[in-house]
């Protein structure tokens, strides 16, 4: 199991969002057979875009 801290910016626009939750899909998929942690203080924007890559 691998844990990851993440941290980001709650005011990213929707283009910029979605450039950093599809960068942090393919940069997280690594992980997905050995199972994956997320730890997060992030603001409402950037937590959804992590919460939907975890």
């Amino acid at each position: 199991m691998t844990t990851v801290g993440i941290t980001g910016h709650s005011n990213l626009e929707a283009s910029t969002a979605g450039l950093v939750r599809e960068a942090l899909k393919s940069d997280l998929s690594a992980f997905a057979q050995a199972g994956l942690i997320g730890v997060t203080c992030l603001g409402a924007g950037a937590r959804a875009a992590a919460k939907s890559c975890l």
